[in-house]
């Protein structure tokens, strides 16, 4: 077992498997023969992100999602935002005054929360304690009371303080915010304005140069940067989630740290999760994936993919709520692949399936996802049945179908793939040529043994 990125992983325990001379592995065995060569090879299976949102795992320091938040209805104060790491930055605040407010309906249709100038959430530890790290916010400051106050979003004030801010004076920006320890102030400025919605993303990369940028349409994307702020020493925040002494009046409804910098195509890669998430239009360039429009249905859960920038680290494995991605070869500067789904639960339905050639199955999940691909690429589709919600289903003596419709009314055909079962996961190799835009879920006939079938 160990903690990779900061998220938990356990290895499971397949138990002893003991095979006599001469004796007939029957097929009942194989997913257990696989899962113990697996784990004696020294193979990783892919991890699933923590709370199924899709973002890449390693480096991930400090997560909070306002969705997350249970319990709360709107206007009510959150005295705590739970960390979805394992690292424990939980943002807690036990003065009722200093509480912010949970908006069930903040940014995109998703919750938030909402400071309303008096208000501060401390956060356990340090999670900017690096030399080098990246953050991802997603955020909207409407007008308020005190628009001529600098707003910290992260960070500490006063000599030697460094945070995140928005500034409202006299024209609104956001900005990385440094104080050395004579209190002369080291920022620099990127528009911004009042009830817009911004991903904004800053990144640290010590000792070269800071870079930050506010995401959204904006043709320049809003990119600067400041080669000495920061330079060679860590981002050692005094841990507030706002700041009490200016009025801050802002909704964030989610907040990413990795303690690293992200490869090119992990950051497109994100900014497209939250881009579905939170109906946030990127710039054409960055765009990779559109299931999240009305007219493709609302694909915009659990957005994720692989895929491989101008330049960088390709980003080769990718997964979310029961469904893995992987490359299958060499990406090429451009490729993309990227999947969203639109239901919470997971289930076996017999809907939209004929008893005919084009589409042999007749069980499915009920969770489908709209894949995207740009360039061309091949690729391997796992589907995780303990990940996927259904684990209590999976029969080891069935065949399996990848199940493909252009279209949301479904009419669903079987891709020609091959397929291979180890455990409880069923992976299909699908060809760059079979690999079309559309929807995919995973088809089940009645079991006839221990056979997948592609096509």
């Amino acid at each position: 077992m160990g903690i990779q990125g900061g998220i938990f992983q356990k290895a499971k325990n397949f138990g002893p498997l003991t095979v006599r001379r001469r004796q007939i592995v029957t097929m009942r065995y194989i997913p257990q023969l696989c899962r113990a060569l697996t784990a004696c090879l020294g193979l990783m299976i892919p991890a699933l992100t923590a709370a199924g949102a899709g973002i890449p795992s390693m480096g991930l320091e400090m997560w909070l999602d306002a969705s997350a938040i249970a319990g709360l209805t709107n206007g009510a104060r959150v005295a705590a935002w739970s960390d979805l790491t394992t690292n424990d930055h939980h943002a807690t605040q036990a003065i009722a005054t200093n509480q912010p407010a949970y908006a069930t309906n903040a940014i995109g249709g998703q919750p938030g929360v909402l400071w309303d100038g008096a208000d501060r959430l401390n956060i356990a530890g340090k999670p900017l304690n690096f030399t080098v790290f990246e953050i991802f916010f997603v955020i909207r400051t409407p007008p308020g009371p005190d628009d001529g106050i600098q707003r910290y979003v992260l960070g500490g004030y006063g000599g030697g303080s460094k945070a995140m801010s928005f500034d409202c004076r006299p024209a609104y920006y956001f900005s990385p915010y440094d104080r050395d320890a004579n209190n002369v102030v080291l920022q620099k400025n990127i528009v911004t304005t009042f009830n817009t919605d911004y991903i904004a993303n800053f990144i640290h990369d010590a000792p070269s140069q800071t870079h930050f940028s506010k995401k959204n349409t904006d043709a320049a994307l809003g990119s600067s940067s400041k080669a000495a702020y920061l330079t060679n020493t860590a981002f050692d925040t005094t841990g507030y989630l706002g700041y009490t002494a200016n009025a801050w009046n802002s909704y964030i409804s989610e907040l990413i740290i990795y303690r690293r910098k992200l490869a090119d195509a992990e950051r497109v890669l994100v900014e497209n999760n939250l881009s579905a998430k939170y109906a946030i239009t990127l710039n054409a360039s960055n765009k990779k994936y559109t299931g999240d429009e009305t007219a493709k249905g609302n694909y915009d859960r659990d957005v994720f993919g692989i895929g491989q920038a101008a330049a960088g680290a390709p980003a080769t494995n990718g997964s979310a709520a029961g469904l893995i991605l992987d490359a299958d070869g060499t990406l090429d500067a451009g490729d993309y692949l990227l999947a969203g789904n639109k239901t919470i639960t997971n289930s076996i339905v017999t809907t939209d399936l004929t008893p005919n050639s084009a589409a042999k199955s007749r069980w499915r999940w009920s969770r489908v996802w709209y894949l995207e691909k740009t360039g061309d690429l091949d690729a391997r589709l796992t589907f995780d049945w303990t990940a996927g919600g259904v684990p209590g289903d999976f029969k080891a003596g069935a065949i399996y179908w990848l199940l493909y419709s252009s279209s949301d009314p479904f009419v669903f055909s079987v891709v020609p793939a091959s397929c291979t079962v180890a455990g409880d996961r069923v992976t299909f190799t699908v060809a760059n040529g079979n690999l079309a835009n559309g929807y995919y879920t995973l088809g089940i006939p009645p079991p006839r043994g221990t056979i997948c079938k592609g096509f």
